[in-house]
């Protein structure tokens, strides 16, 4: 497909099929065998990476604030469905929309 995919292999590139292992470094690139001074020492930047009740934040930014300083009162107002004992705790994913956006 066009979009990048993790396996037990590691993460793959969808453009370049390039592998990287899961702490970022190069583990293969296809057609980089002949090219000079190809520095086989490439390793993806790493990012910030929070959970909030079961939603994924990933941050690219060094100077951005945490998570949780972002979020204001949505803890508190939330927790009565999102806490502890929240009503939503049994919650189940029942279907998936995927949505093709241009922009960066």
């Amino acid at each position: 497909g066009s979009m990048g995919k993790g396996t037990k292999m590691g993460l793959v590139c969808p453009y370049h099929a390039w592998t990287y292992n899961f702490d970022g470094t190069l583990k293969w690139a296809p057609g980089m065998e002949m090219a000079e001074n190809f520095e086989e020492k490439i390793r993806m930047r790493p990012v910030r990476v929070e959970s909030f009740h079961g939603f994924v934040f990933v941050c690219v930014s060094d100077d951005a604030p945490a998570l949780r300083e972002t979020l204001g009162d949505l803890p508190q107002r939330h927790a009565p469905w999102f806490g502890p004992e929240g009503k939503a705790q049994g919650m189940v994913c029942v279907g998936r929309r995927e949505y093709t956006v241009d922009c960066n």
